[in-house]
């Protein structure tokens, strides 16, 4: 992007020039100019040779005008209504044609506009990630919402298993005590299936498998929501 100085520039040259102007619209400078700076003009004036500080003051004539900016200078020939920009370089300075403001503040116009254009490019690849991520985030929590219902339904399942049946009861199917004949043999345990420690046990670690996984699962979605959220607050 252009710096300030350029712009500053462009508008010292600006009103150099306007001076310039006034000063022929008032009185007629170019009639006013001695012979002497006439023959410098066909001789040529050398202003973007190099030039010591002292002979760059020196030419503060009849001709030209100097004008301090930033620690250069503007030169302005009274006679074409120029301006040359004069830097030092290697302790030598050198005047070459300045920029009109109006060059300038369009040139800044035109860098200003590219930057918007990247800025509005950023943002909305910002907003799309966001939204790319809020979309993970919800089918995350769908995902989490089911598997919470699925280890519910496990663990109800798990604990009916576990409860013991009480003979005669509803549960267990089978007829009470008192309807049995005595000394006849009793059957029920032979008929009721046995219950395996082995399928609980494989059943249980199923479970808690399901759960641990499920809770990864969320962990790392709530860390990439938060690394996004981070990272939108410091772009």
């Amino acid at each position: 992007m252009m710096g300030s100085g350029s712009v500053l520039t462009g508008t010292l040259a600006c009103a150099a020039i306007a001076l310039w102007s006034a000063s022929v619209q008032a009185g007629g400078l170019e009639k006013q100019i001695s012979p002497q700076v006439k023959l410098e003009l066909i001789a040529g004036d050398g202003s973007n040779g190099d030039l010591s500080l002292e002979e760059l003051k020196a030419s503060a004539t009849e001709r030209f005008m100097l004008i301090e900016a930033d620690g250069d200078y503007l030169r302005l020939d009274k006679l074409k209504g120029t301006v040359s920009y004069c830097q030092e370089s290697n302790d030598s300075w050198r005047c070459l044609p300045a920029p009109f403001a109006e060059q300038a503040y369009e040139a800044e116009i035109e860098d200003l506009a590219a930057e918007i254009d990247e800025l509005t490019a950023s943002v909305e690849d910002a907003e799309a990630g966001r939204q790319t991520a809020e979309d993970a985030l919800e089918t995350a929590r769908e995902t989490i919402a089911s598997l919470q219902e699925d280890l519910a339904d496990m663990r109800r399942q798990l604990s009916e298993r576990s409860v013991p049946r009480r003979p005669g009861s509803a549960v267990d199917g089978t007829e009470p005590l008192s309807s049995l004949e005595e000394g006849a043999p009793d059957t029920r345990a032979a008929d009721e299936p046995a219950q395996l420690p082995e399928d609980e046990e494989e059943l249980e670690r199923i479970l808690s498998f399901s759960e641990s996984a499920m809770r990864r699962f969320f962990g790392l979605m709530k860390e990439l929501q938060q690394d996004f959220d981070q990272d939108q607050n410091g772009g």
